[in-house]
């Protein structure tokens, strides 16, 4: 009983490992890109970009991950949180006070995103068809309903989050 016991919380603590490990998707190699934010001040519209670095191997990418910063949100370039290629932080968790936007996501993740999740309390997520929040939109849950962008898959240019 003991063994079977110590056998179940080794593969609980496997899975959670590897959950918490970019999924890389279907043999593709792995580039993913860190950007950091700072929250929208007052009287603007969007976050400006303090840092951006992409990386083409994962273990570069985990150690790049600033510990000083939060995870705002992470963009997959499939449904149900595959590939990762962005991660977006911020000096600040989202609050009252503090919320994030990215008018135009740029070139190279342009039309990628399928799928997001959200931390630091970014709990909603707005993605938009268009640069500068226009276009369609999805507004989405990022505790429940970002595993797909829908008719927006590959088609956001900007997005925010708010808490």
């Amino acid at each position: 009983m003991l063994r079977m016991k110590i056998a179940f919380v080794l593969s609980v603590m496997f899975f959670i490992l590897i959950s918490a490990t970019p999924t890389l998707s279907q043999g593709r190699p792995f580039q993913g890109c860190i950007i950091t934010l700072e929250p929208i001040q007052d009287g603007e519209q969007f976050s400006r970009v303090q840092d951006r670095r992409c990386f083409d191997s994962v273990s570069s990418y985990q150690a790049a991950l600033s510990a000083a910063n939060y995870k705002i949100t992470d963009f997959y370039d499939w449904t149900d949180y595959v590939n990762l290629i962005a991660t977006y932080l911020g000096p600040q968790p989202c609050s009252a006070g503090y919320s994030y936007g990215v008018p135009n996501v740029g070139s190279s993740l342009n039309d990628r995103f399928e799928s997001a999740t959200t931390g630091a309390g970014c709990n909603n997520v707005t993605v938009f068809e268009n640069a500068n929040y226009g276009g369609a939109r999805l507004p989405c849950n990022g505790l429940s309903t970002c595993n797909t962008f829908g008719l927006l898959n590959n088609r956001v240019t900007s997005w925010t989050a708010s808490p």
